[in-house]
């Protein structure tokens, strides 16, 4: 019998089925191993997080295993959406407002002029040596990518014992044995879950929603959401208001929705051809899905 547990992490909700009991306090301990890494690596809110040390210098800087495996993995969605999964993003973020954690964010944020973000070209990495060098333009945001890659990791070191589906704010990855009926996913755009939502089925791989209506915040300029246009750096202004990405893993579904959020419906042409599928909901109410995903039903 399946066993799911629910906890909230970095400002989201998070949950893990495991498709057995006796082995799902094994596997939420894993869960939580590596969320606690991951946020020692990857938080630009923890002053000595890897991340923050490398976004405070421009000297060849030694990273850890694990941040290497991030970076490469960032390095990746920079690279299959041609750039529109951009983690040079933070000074970008903290010039539309969003420079403390999420619930922090003040009721009306001060917003400084926007640019163009610097891109990956001018960064340096070492991944034999684990060394990364940026220029003084450039600086990390992994946010997303660091979520999609903690929901495969842990959905990898569990799937060895048992099958199972983690998913955090809205990323999911599956591994091990699945159901007979595959791992039902609820499809939901926000945060408030009503349970008549769209639903999918999976045996592997990995799923990731992104919407420009969640995270939104008000500054003297108007209102602002997370998802950056690289070409603006500023938030994104596409046609496409929230997208369910299937991929072979959840880094790779989510850096497919998030560059279809930030560059619109160009981007559900490549996904397509990547060979993944997705469900567009374009920001005048239309849904349509793509690349053989199934129509919704609940």
């Amino acid at each position: 019998m399946t066993k799911t547990s629910t906890i909230s992490v970095w400002g989201l909700s998070a949950s893990l089925t495991t498709l057995t009991e006796m082995h799902h306090e094994e596997a939420m301990e894993i869960f939580h191993r590596e969320l606690n890494a991951m946020t020692c690596v990857a938080s630009r809110f923890i002053p000595d997080s890897e991340l923050s040390t490398l976004n405070a210098t421009t000297e060849p800087f030694r990273v850890s295993d694990r941040f290497s495996e991030l970076f490469a993995a960032a390095l990746h969605a920079y690279a299959i959406t041609d750039g529109a999964c951009d983690p040079t993003a933070l000074r970008a973020l903290r010039a539309i407002g969003y420079d403390s954690d999420f619930a922090a964010i003040p009721v009306e944020a001060t917003m400084t002029s926007t640019q163009p973000l610097p891109g990956l070209a001018a960064v340096s990495f070492d991944p034999v040596r684990n060394i990364v060098q940026r220029p003084a333009n450039v600086q990390f945001d992994f946010g997303a990518t660091a979520k999609a890659l903690t929901c495969d990791r842990v959905a990898a070191l569990v799937g060895q014992s048992t099958g199972v589906c983690v998913e955090i704010g809205g990323d999911v990855a599956v591994g091990g044995p699945c159901p007979p009926e595959g791992w039902v996913i609820g499809i939901a755009e926000s945060t408030h879950i009503t349970g008549r939502e769209p639903k999918v089925a999976i045996r592997a791989g990995g799923i990731a929603t992104s919407s420009q209506t969640e995270r939104r915040w008000l500054t003297q300029s108007g209102t602002r959401h997370h998802i950056i246009d690289p070409r603006t750096g500023d938030s994104s202004t596409s046609d496409i208001a929230a997208i369910s990405v299937s991929a072979v893993d959840c880094v790779t579904a989510n850096a497919f929705a998030t560059a279809c959020i930030a560059w619109g419906e160009e981007s559900v042409h490549a996904l397509t051809q990547a060979g993944w599928s997705a469900r567009v909901r374009l920001t005048n109410g239309d849904t349509y899905v793509a690349g053989g995903w199934p129509e919704d039903h609940a």
